[in-house]
């Protein structure tokens, strides 16, 4: 059983145990309840515990299940003042990859770069087995992958913004800092051509203002790829056997 299946009979269950709750007693009234305190000392319900355990030994199953592997930690840059992490680029360049593997197939069309937020990638992960867990712990939210077209206006309320962000994770751009302004901006390898329109994929969090990136909001165009971030995740340590990771100073201070 797969994990996504896992997810959607737990989801089925608990709307099960709701109803049934609700058909056994349908006629309370707003004053027959009563506070109860959620702590240690609350006793299960045996019925409904050995109702849920085989779903949620399944589910624990699938969750640990390992999908890849790494010979060092994987670091976010939160709380360390640093402009890149080790997870960070390696979260953006295989999200790059996966989408752009979609938007090609889907669209006909080649994306230019990646952007995502710092605050997105919650937990680090320790050296060793990489487990589907993981890809819960490191992105619990529902997030779908997004394409937005910008112009150069927009493009420049990036450059900005990045600027004078503490670095948020991206991929396929390189960048430096000088004076709270973007210098030596690359894109795949070219110089940054203020002229251009630039294909951009994030996520509909993201594309909604969420991390104030205001710049993706009415952009000139929005290619949805029916993709979860988390999906692309899976889909990459799946068939990935070892990772390996590098500083390669994409987002820099310009000396």
């Amino acid at each position: 059983m797969s994990y996504k299946k896992a997810l959607y009979l737990l989801g089925i269950l608990t709307i099960f145990l709701i109803a049934s709750c609700n058909s056994d007693k349908p006629s309370k009234s707003r004053s027959d309840f009563s506070y109860i305190e959620v702590s240690d000392s609350l006793e299960g319900v045996k019925k409904i515990e050995n109702f849920i355990k085989p779903y949620h030994d399944t589910l624990e199953v699938e969750l640990n299940k390992v999908i890849s592997y790494s010979k060092e930690d994987l670091l976010t840059s939160r709380g360390t003042g640093k402009l890149e992490s080790t997870l960070g680029n390696l979260i953006s360049d295989l999200v790059y990859e996966q989408a752009s593997e979609r938007y090609k197939n889907n669209f006909g069309k080649q994306i230019d770069f990646a952007v995502f937020n710092r605050g997105g990638i919650r937990t680090p992960i320790a050296k060793g087995d990489i487990t589907l867990r993981h890809m819960f712990e490191i992105m619990p939210f529902e997030n779908t992958l997004i394409v937005v077209t910008l112009d150069s206006v927009k493009m420049t309320e990036l450059l900005n913004y990045m600027a004078n962000s503490k670095g948020h994770p991206m991929s396929n751009i390189r960048l430096k800092i000088k004076d709270n302004m973007a210098t030596d901006v690359s894109i795949g390898g070219k110089d940054y051509d203020k002229t251009k329109q630039y294909k951009i994929v994030t996520t509909d969090y993201l594309q909604h203002g969420g991390d104030r990136m205001y710049f993706f909001s009415d952009p000139l165009s929005i290619d949805t790829l029916d993709y979860k971030m988390r999906d692309a995740m899976i889909d990459y340590f799946e068939k990935t056997d070892t990772v390996n990771v590098e500083l390669d100073g994409r987002f820099t201070y310009a000396e």
